[in-house]
């Protein structure tokens, strides 16, 4: 399993990020890897999201579920959570057994080398 967290919803980087996983799910689908993508956000706010047009800075349509962490539980359990109590843009490739395997995350603001 790939299971990431982004920040928020309706921002203007995180559509990127999770359109790019959609375009990439038949690659993990050939793996048997499910992705899961993560947030804060209520699941009335993935939803409103996911129903908006994606020229109208929504995602529409995309082809893996979308965990709605709003009690950040799950965030900070993995150690996502940000001083700001926000997930940051993290992801983890856990194996069948729910051992992380992979991990990496940046804080906001921070360039990935």
């Amino acid at each position: 399993m790939v299971l990431f967290f982004f920040p928020q919803a309706f921002t203007y980087v995180c559509p990127t990020e999770l359109l790019a996983f959609d375009a990439a799910h038949p690659a993990f689908m050939t793996r048997n890897a499910a992705i899961i993508g993560a947030s804060c956000d209520s699941a009335e706010v993935h939803l409103a999201w996911l129903n908006t047009p994606r020229d109208q800075g929504g995602l529409g349509a995309i082809s893996f579920p979308l965990l709605a962490d709003v009690s950040r539980a799950i965030a900070a359990r993995y150690g996502a959570l940000n001083a700001e109590n926000v997930p940051n843009r993290a992801v983890y490739v856990v194996s069948p057994e729910v051992r992380v395997q992979c991990s990496g995350w940046r804080a906001r603001g921070e360039r990935s080398s």
